[in-house]
């Protein structure tokens, strides 16, 4: 039943800007359309009013004000449609998403670049009318805990944006400020106004006939007409800062972004004493809350006993970290239930030799935390677990790495002499483990050294399985299979064996450790070479190749599909060899996101996604210097690092739109490798790309 409620909306603006009038329309966002509850026009006093209309509890909305009448430096300007000059109209909004719960709302350039970007990917342009939004429960209550990372409903910049590690550690907070000042200029600039309609009516497919029109095109077209927009307003007087253009940077970093995205960096686990470090993969709840893989203790190289859980927002949940259930060294896998009542975490366990668990396990809990394991977790038919996932009837899928020296050299010796066991795929039907089904007869039959790391199910139900393979031993494969008909067993369907050779001659032809396996919306698989640096695309039916990818790829860990068809590719690095006394192997930059849009069939166009400093070295949660205080093989002490994003291994898109990125290892590998015997290789936290993809639930 619907009540009516008084808001209080509020136009104050910096920049010796005063709004004096407005026209409103504000409509509640619902998944079919938006409804209208207030349309009118008014002057303001002391830039405010309040307005009351029908709500329900729960509901959440948005405002959409056009400016008609403003002073700015001591003169009024007229700029609505009842102005007797036609060429100073024009239609510049201050857009606004509120929540029924609200009591003060403001609109101004800031709340509209919160607001636009964080409900993008919910918005249309809408021909002669003002924008329309319309998304269900779970996107809005996404959308809008994002929204108040950038700034608050009621007004003031949010805490979380200016704050490390965002703040100057990455430039996102320095984009956001740029852009509220670009809408500023809209307003207060007839050229600005015109020149930024005419550039970003440019893009394909867009007509932009307001500023607010603009702005959200720009933010679902973020890397369409970059360096033009950054050209409307770099030399204009800062109203918001910091932004873009004032930012003293390191050598070789720009000042003009690669791409208008926002991104929230998070690297709160709550607690100061389980920080993170090595994010690997996230998956959603019921409730839209993230759990995140933790593979390490920070500042050693030996297995965490914990992982994050956050809140659509990114904060940390009341129960994170999660422990018990056996965590030990989290890898790629975790997985939930189709419910969302259930959350299954892979352990793979990490470190040395001596600190290695003999075999890795299941940790299974309930969306509100219970432990549903035995305080070991499962065993039962796995060895080390990787790749992770439940297909739509509840059959828990799993990755089983059967090397006792995971992701080493499985020859090399070890201080206790545990068997490795054969690298399989492993399925729980309905998730439980003593009904544990399992198919290891790849290539020439059972071995370790297939390196099973990733699953993911098709279309008709069947687990497409990737093997990384060993060097100098068993090539990389992709196989499929499936559940017999009696469900007593896992039956061989298809496989491919790369056909890669790699340059160095002491590697067999066909290794180039495969990773995440993915399947798009026509049934195609993809899946990306490690050590190879491309993605190649198998039939779905056949698993023969059809294509190969490697432009703007650089150590493809993890792909994500959109519900539209856009990729996501994660940058690990590419392989270097460096110039130290062993030749050790250094992974190295872009470290970015590479994205493919779904119309581009031949990848030939693809994006690299990146999040460069602002200025300010990496910081951990605990303000401590991302590499600590180490000392490399010479004895000095470690530069600071200036790459927020990291080493990614996995993304993954929440019911938003928005991409959270795993920064799963720091930069160097070398700096890990070659310090003073102290390895320190996870990364700080998840980098969450606002509302760039399309949700898949």
């Amino acid at each position: 039943m619907s009540t009516s409620k008084t808001f209080k909306f509020n136009l104050f603006c910096n920049g010796n800007l005063e709004i004096l009038s407005c026209n409103a329309i504000i409509k509640s966002i619902t998944e079919s359309d938006s409804k209208t509850v207030y349309n009118g026009s008014f002057d303001l006093v002391n830039q405010e009013i309040e307005l009351t209309f029908d709500v329900n509890d729960g509901e959440y909305f948005y405002a959409v004000f056009s400016v008609w009448k403003y002073e700015h430096d001591g003169a009024i300007t007229d700029i609505s449609p009842n102005n007797n000059d036609p060429a100073n109209q024009r239609n510049v909004d201050f857009l606004g998403a509120f929540n029924a719960s609200d009591n003060t709302v403001a609109l101004n350039p800031l709340s509209t670049v919160a607001s636009a970007y964080t409900f993008a990917r919910a918005t249309k342009l809408m021909d002669g009318e003002v924008i329309s939004i319309t998304a269900g429960k779970n996107f809005c209550e996404v959308a809008y805990g994002m929204k108040n990372n950038f700034y608050y409903t009621a007004g003031q910049i949010s805490k979380v944006i200016s704050s490390s590690p965002n703040a100057t550690e990455t430039n996102s907070f320095a984009a956001f400020n740029f852009l509220a000042n670009l809408v500023n200029y809209t307003l207060t600039n007839q050229t600005v106004y015109t020149n930024f309609l005419s550039t970003v009516n440019q893009i394909d497919g867009v007509n932009a006939e307001s500023s607010l029109d603009a702005l959200v095109a720009v933010a679902q077209h973020p890397f369409d007409q970059v360096q033009d927009i950054y050209d409307l307003v770099d030399t204009m007087p800062v109203i918001y800062y910091p932004s873009l253009q004032q930012l003293k940077l390191p050598e070789g970093v720009s000042n003009v972004p690669d791409q208008w995205t926002l991104a929230i960096k998070i690297n709160n686990s709550g607690s100061e004493n389980f920080l993170i470090s090595g994010t690997a993969f996230t998956v959603f709840d019921k409730d839209n809350k993230a759990w995140v893989t933790n593979n390490f203790r920070q500042g050693t190289p030996n297995s965490g006993t914990h992982c994050m859980v956050f809140n659509p927002d990114g904060s940390p949940a009341d129960i994170s970290p999660i422990m018990g259930g056996g965590i030990l060294g989290p890898g790629f896998g975790v997985a939930v239930s189709p419910d969302g009542g259930t959350i299954a975490i892979g352990n793979y366990g990490w470190g040395n030799k001596v600190y290695n668990p003999v075999k890795g396990s299941i940790s299974v809990f309930s969306s509100d935390g219970e432990v549903l394991c035995p305080p070991g977790g499962f065993t039962s038919k796995i060895c080390r677990i990787q790749g992770m996932c439940y297909d739509p009837s509840g059959n828990l899928w799993m990755a089983s790495w059967g090397t006792q020296a995971p992701m080493e050299d499985p020859t090399a010796p070890s201080t206790y002499d545990v068997p490795s066991e054969f690298s399989a795929v492993v399925c729980y039907l309905n998730g439980d483990p003593n009904q544990a089904l399992v198919y290891n007869d790849f290539g020439s039959g059972p071995s370790e050294y297939h390196g099973t790391f990733g699953v993911v199910i098709d279309r008709g139900g069947n687990c497409i399985v990737s093997n990384a393979g060993t060097a100098g031993k068993i090539p990389s494969t992709v196989y499929k299979v499936r559940i017999s008909g009696n469900k007593d067993k896992l039956e061989y369907v298809a496989h491919w064996e790369s056909n890669w050779v790699g340059k160095n001659p002491t590697q067999i032809p066909n290794f180039e450790e495969f990773r995440q396996p993915q399947v798009d919306n026509e049934g195609h698989i993809y899946v990306g070479g490690i050590t190879s640096g491309r993605v190649v695309k198998l039939n779905g039916e056949t698993l023969l190749l059809e294509d190969e990818f490697s432009y703007n790829i650089y150590g493809p860990w993890g792909i994500t599909i959109d519900s539209k068809g856009k990729k996501f590719i994660t940058g690990f690095g590419e392989k270097k060899t460096v110039d130290v006394p062993d030749k050790t192997i250094e992974w190295t930059g872009p470290f970015a996101i590479t994205v493919v849009e779904s119309d581009d069939e031949t990848w030939s166009d693809a994006k690299l996604m990146t999040l460069p400093t602002a200025g300010e070295e990496v910081r951990l949660a605990n303000g401590q210097p991302l590499y600590g205080h180490q000392l490399d093989k010479d004895g000095n002490q470690i530069p600071p690092s200036y790459q927020p994003l990291m080493r990614v291994t996995s993304t993954s898109i929440d019911r938003a739109g928005n991409l959270w990125c795993a920064n799963n290892w720091k930069p160097s590998l070398y700096v890990d490798v070659f310090t003073d015997g102290v390895a320190n290789p996870g990364g700080d936290g998840v980098v969450i790309f606002v509302g760039v993809a399309e949700p898949i639930v």
